[in-house]
């Protein structure tokens, strides 16, 4: 299996939660460039022009040709990057360093035993850090893709916002036993929460769709 350096996922921590306890298997990640409609077809330009048919009449939703400059493969494996804090328990009582992780400590504001009055303002206090400076030593989670497809972000079914894990935020519940219109827009407000700037639900971007699952190194 592959495994390159470059190969990672950020995700944050309701969704690594959802990773953890298998119902996220799905992730959508906006594809940059956006491919643009002109001359009857799409086009995509990030590593030259890609010319692109639609597939059945079914422009919206459909892109070939793009294939040649996809970064994820079935078989790929990414290791994920969450919050993160390291523990440097042997300059206190010579016990083992450790890492610890937001995902499973949501409520916390420092990490470690450190009372939030004792940690605040003290250089020695660990504190969380953010996923995109966390080292491939600290993960814990690695992810082995088993389909990807290309897919405009509204064309996402209530089966596969399921898939997305989206029901564990806590922030805009989503319950799976909900209609699938009830799920599509409260996905749509969670998305539009977290989306980059200029790739809301409205602009409805197209996105790689990886499916994944959980394996041990």
């Amino acid at each position: 299996m592959r495994l390159a350096k470059d190969k990672t996922l950020s995700v944050k921590a309701p969704m690594i939660r959802a990773i953890l306890d298998g119902s996220k298997t799905e992730h959508r990640i906006v594809l940059n460039p956006q491919p643009h409609y002109k001359f009857g077809a799409w086009w995509w330009n990030k590593h030259g022009s890609v010319y692109a048919i639609p597939r059945e009449g079914n422009l919206d939703n459909t892109l070939l040709g793009i294939w040649d400059a996809c970064p994820y493969h079935v078989g790929d494996r990414l290791w994920v990057r969450e919050t993160w804090a390291y523990i440097n328990n042997y300059d206190i009582d010579g016990s083992q360093n450790y890492y610890e992780y937001k995902a499973d400590k949501p409520n916390d504001l420092y990490p470690g035993d450190w009372p939030a009055d004792e940690a605040r303002g003290n250089d020695e206090a660990p504190k969380w850090r953010t996923s995109i400076h966390m080292p491939r030593e600290a993960s814990r989670i690695t992810l082995e893709i088993t389909a990807v497809s290309v897919q405009r972000l509204n064309a996402i079914s209530p089966e596969e916002v399921r898939k997305e894990g989206h029901q564990l935020t806590g922030e805009i519940f989503l319950s799976p036993q909900e209609e699938g219109p009830v799920l599509l827009d409260k996905f749509a407000r969670l998305w539009d929460r977290y989306a980059k700037r200029g790739y809301t639900w409205e602009t409805n971007p197209w996105c790689w769709c990886i499916t994944f699952k959980v394996v041990k190194e």
